[in-house]
């Protein structure tokens, strides 16, 4: 008896493995390229597409123009190029509680994300986390955005000598801005009202120029503060 419900157990196991499986097939199936240069043309970015050149947002395209019920844009520089930026345009982005805002996935030299030109400041609002990036190669700065009412969140990043400058995380329900890595540079940086820490900033950080307040974790801490057992 034991041993058929075994089988049933492995069964339903392979089973969750190939929806899985599609479920990841058909995510990247719709994820389109967009941005100012995609094959010699601007293409408008959606919710989930790929942005492979240097852009600048506008207020017609549909990622701005509706929540996300998934990632807002993934941002992958092309092979063979060193960079990728991608300008805000002072917009908004908004999902409806899951996926990440902007996810950063690629780029020999860093992707660069600004809230827009001169005056101008971009919110990324209501992802499961607004910014992300794992690989601590992919990103190299970001500028000028507001991370609010994140899932979790606001800001989750690895990074090698980037640099967050006048960003803001508010009443995002984890942390407010979460970096790691070696020497990133925070600068005007501020977090305020997150459900678990403000500012949690790598040991080997260049520069920590931040303010936080009313968190309900803490307001700055780093690795050498976290209580035992919590993971990093």
């Amino acid at each position: 008896m034991s041993f058929g419900r075994r089988i049933h157990t492995g069964a339903c196991r392979s089973m969750l493995l190939s929806l899985l499986g599609l479920a990841c097939f058909v995510t990247s199936a719709r994820a389109a390229a967009c941005g100012d240069d995609v094959d010699g043309h601007r293409v408008a970015c959606s919710c989930s597409d790929v942005v492979v050149s240097d852009t600048r947002l506008q207020p017609g395209d549909p990622v701005v123009a509706a929540p996300c019920s998934g990632d807002g844009l993934i941002l992958r520089a092309p092979r063979g190029t060193l960079s990728l930026r991608l300008d805000l345009g002072g917009q908004t982005l908004r999902g409806q509680g899951g996926g990440v805002g902007l996810r950063v996935i690629g780029g020999e030299s860093g992707v660069v994300i600004v809230g827009g030109g001169p005056g101008e400041t971009a919110v990324v609002a209501n992802f499961g986390v607004g910014l992300r990036a794992s690989d601590p190669r992919s990103l190299r700065e970001v500028r000028d955005i507001q991370f609010s009412g994140n899932a979790r969140d606001g800001v989750r990043v690895r990074t090698v000598d980037g640099i967050l400058a006048d960003v803001r995380a508010e009443q995002n329900g984890r942390d407010g801005v979460r970096v790691g890595g070696r020497a990133p540079r925070l600068e005007r940086v501020e977090a305020n009202r997150n459900g678990r820490y403000g500012v949690f900033a790598a040991p080997r950080a260049a520069s920590v120029d931040a303010r936080a307040q009313h968190n309900r974790g803490g307001d700055l801490r780093d690795r050498t503060q976290l209580p035992p057992g919590e993971p990093q």
